[in-house]
Formats: structure tokens, C-alpha cells, sequence
């Protein structure tokens, strides 16, 4: 594997396969957590309501799969310090993360997280 040099105080971005993994995450919640439930009960049931649901479920497919995934990934930054590992992340609600470090002792670690969004 190939590493990467990475410069002190200059931002970051994960590798561009975080979007495929996403995608992959999102693959698993629509088909094992709703198609099973969801292809028996239209078997079953006959109604126009459960059309309606999966159309419902379908467009909430497509918008995090084309539109929010993209947007999250653009917003996912690294930073690097000399004390500390910086992380900012978030389309609606922002996160920051600092994880200070010290080469020289190990077992101390501090994790700050910083959130802000629409109710904060």
C-alpha cells in the first residue's frame, strides 16, 4: 500500500472510495432493511398505499445516494498539527473534532468535539 505524504497545518480530504463505502452502507439499509419486509407484504397486500411507500422509500434512495453522499464527502477535512489531529465533517449539522496527542506519552488522550446546526 501506498502512503501518502500529508503536510503539518494544511487540510486533508479521506480517500475518494469513502463515497463507494456509502454507497454500499446505503445498498445494505435499502435492501436488507426494507425490501425484506417490504416484497412480502406487496405479495400479500394489494393496495395502492404500499406502492406509494415504496415510491416514498425510493426517492429517499436516490436523494442520499446522488445527492447527499456527494455533498458529505466535500465536506469531510483532516488536519494535522503539531499537538493535535483536527477533523471537520457535515452537509446540514457541522462537526468538529480536535484528538490532541503527544508523541512523548501515550496514555494521555483528549477528544473535544465541537457541533453546530440547525438547533444549536
Amino acid at each position: 500500500m501506498e502512503r501518502t505524504k500529508v503536510d503539518i497545518r494544511k487540510d486533508f480530504k479521506p480517500a475518494p472510495q469513502l463515497k463507494k463505502l456509502y454507497g454500499y452502507y446505503l445498498n445494505i439499509v435499502f435492501f436488507a432493511g426494507f425490501l425484506s419486509w417490504y416484497v412480502p407484504l406487496i405479495l400479500f397486500v394489494q393496495e395502492f398505499a404500499l406502492a406509494f411507500l415504496f415510491i416514498l422509500f425510493f426517492l429517499v434512495y436516490v436523494f442520499v445516494a446522488f445527492i447527499w453522499i456527494p455533498r458529505y464527502y466535500d465536506t469531510v477535512f483532516y488536519s494535522l498539527t503539531e499537538s493535535e489531529i483536527v477533523w471537520r465533517r457535515g452537509v446540514w449539522f457541522k462537526t468538529t473534532g480536535i484528538v490532541p496527542y503527544n508523541e512523548h506519552r501515550c496514555d494521555s488522550r483528549t477528544f473535544i468535539k465541537k457541533a453546530e446546526g440547525c438547533f444549536s
